[in-house]
């Protein structure tokens, strides 16, 4: 059965680099938030760092801003997840069939486990925010669709404004694949504002995103192997 990681454990793995994200263009004026509340659709992909990188140095996002990076986890992407921490489950891999109640606490227990897991990732990147003076910065991880969830999440808590990303697909491609930064903007209760990476803003992550692959890795690693 997959355990959870102690405090210490996870800061010793958990440690972005502070140059992982640019400081904002001005350092906090007062102790107390601007009065703007932030919702950030964060996906940990190269994307993602991107989007957060641009809204920093083009100074969208503020020191003084509260900050919400929101991690929408489908179930597909949950049941991915779950299967390569089964995987190295001892436990789970001897489970017999007509064991089925201890099977399902099983099954619960490592899917607390791994939501815990994907919120420690994002406060990893949070801790980055708080370091270079981003002083209100909180994270939530939602299992669901990645529209809907969003949605509700900003009906929950009453932004200012939702930012999310755009890679500027082609009209077909979007079309094809549907656009969750279009729903939103079509039906999210709050301003939406759709900030456009481009290809090159997203290559230009490649090397910091191979040192977060690198620490995430070795965490999910002693996650699922103990």
């Amino acid at each position: 059965m997959a355990q959870r990681p102690t405090p210490e454990q996870k800061d010793k793995l958990l440690s972005l680099p502070s140059e992982f994200l640019p400081k904002p263009r001005h350092q906090p004026t007062e102790t107390v938030n601007s009065g703007r509340t932030i919702v950030v659709a964060y996906d940990q992909t190269r994307a993602s760092d991107a989007l957060l990188e641009k809204s920093i140095r083009t100074g969208l996002l503020q020191p003084d801003d509260d900050i919400r990076l929101v991690h929408i986890l489908p179930q597909q992407d949950f049941l991915s997840s779950f299967t390569q921490i089964s995987a190295g489950n001892s436990v789970m891999a001897s489970m017999t069939a007509y064991d089925t109640q201890t099977n399902n606490l099983v099954k619960e227990h490592n899917e607390s486990i791994l939501i815990e897991a994907k919120e420690d990732m994002l406060l990893a990147v949070a801790k980055v925010l708080k370091n270079n003076s981003f002083q209100h910065v909180k994270v939530e991880v939602v299992q669901g669709d990645r529209k809907q969830s969003i949605q509700d999440y900003c009906e929950s808590v009453k932004p200012t404004l939702l930012m999310t990303g755009s890679r500027g697909f082609g009209k077909i491609k979007r079309t094809v694949l549907g656009s969750v930064s279009d729903y939103l903007a079509k039906n999210c209760p709050c301003p939406v504002m759709i900030v456009k990476v481009t290809e090159e803003e997203i290559e230009a992550r490649t090397a910091m995103s191979e040192k977060k692959k690198s620490v995430f890795t070795s965490f999910m690693g002693m996650v699922s192997s103990n």
